[in-house]
């Protein structure tokens, strides 16, 4: 907070008594002074009066006039500015009563003066009472994909300090279905492959999946390369003794929050050794020479 006489000089405080012949090297020059008191909003206070000897007011900047000593007093109070809460988003159904909740708004001062709510986007509905904490507003009739409506809420308190915040309501097709997941086939592996999970078969009449998340439920832990792309890749492990079987399930959300889940089992082998050649043709070539030989010896 800054009180600065309009001749130089600056006092720095968030309230004081100051008495003008204090700072002769300021106000020596005149007795008539204008006085400015600037809060520091940052600092987290507010301009309230001035008090000249006891005369009040909150005129400012200040023109004072004195033939003699005069004390001024800049008053200054502490403020905690309001923290909005617009409440959670919400996932509602055609022409459904819908209530917005600012409830969740508060303020260290417990001073919130007003509140008010105002739609940013979508089709235009309208509130029962813009200014009340928790007004209500009937949701329009939707064909085909969601609408999706915002509202920001700003809350006001007594200083005049304001935060505001947003909602989002998606208001779905009463006929609208969930998606449905498909994690693809099992598949049966050996160690050491790069394995491809398949979600590409996940289906919506709307085609209004927005995500994907696999989750791995039984096996060795592995290490997806993305748990929310639709096709995600990992490397088998090592098998040691019987084959391994990981699990992993999918789950699909579409735009209005409905989701769907599908599991897939991954079968590991271990990488199996061909029998090694053991030599026998060329015992076989042996036994053509000896033939040979016979064949010499009757000679």
């Amino acid at each position: 907070m800054n009180v600065s006489p309009a001749n130089g000089g600056e006092v720095t405080s968030p309230n004081f008594t100051t008495p003008i012949t204090a700072y002769p090297a300021v106000y020596t020059c005149s007795n008539e002074y204008t006085l400015t008191a600037t809060p520091n909003t940052n600092g987290g206070f507010q301009f309230i009066e001035w008090i000249v000897n006891t005369s009040r007011t909150t005129s400012n900047p200040l023109f004072v006039s004195a033939d003699g000593p005069t004390d001024v007093t800049a008053v200054f109070r502490k403020f905690n500015s309001p923290n909005a809460d617009a409440g959670a988003d919400q996932t509602v159904i055609e022409n459904s009563l819908v209530t917005l909740n600012g409830s969740g708004s508060s303020d260290l001062d417990n001073d919130i003066a007003s509140y008010f709510w105002r739609q940013t986007a979508g089709v235009s509905v309208t509130l029962s009472d813009s200014s009340a904490v928790n007004p209500t507003l009937t949701a329009p009739e939707v064909s085909g994909n969601p609408e999706v409506l915002t509202f920001q809420l700003r809350v006001r308190d007594e200083a005049g300090f304001f935060d505001t915040d947003t909602v989002t309501i998606t208001v779905a097709d009463e006929d609208n279905v969930p998606p449905t997941a498909d994690a693809g086939g099992d598949q049966t592996v050996t160690e050491g492959d790069q394995v491809t999970l398949d979600g590409s078969g996940s289906f919506h009449p709307d085609d209004d999946i927005i995500s994907y998340l696999w989750q791995q439920t039984a096996g060795v832990n592995v290490t997806l390369s993305d748990s929310s792309a639709v096709n995600p890749t990992f490397t088998a492990p090592e098998v040691t003794g019987d084959p391994l079987t990981l699990t992993f399930q999918l789950t699909v959300e579409d735009l209005t929050g409905l989701t769907d889940v599908d599991m897939v089992s991954i079968i590991i082998n271990a990488v199996t050794n061909g029998d090694e050649d053991d030599g026998g043709g060329g015992g076989g070539g042996g036994g053509g020479g000896g033939g040979c030989f016979i064949t010499d010896a009757l000679r």
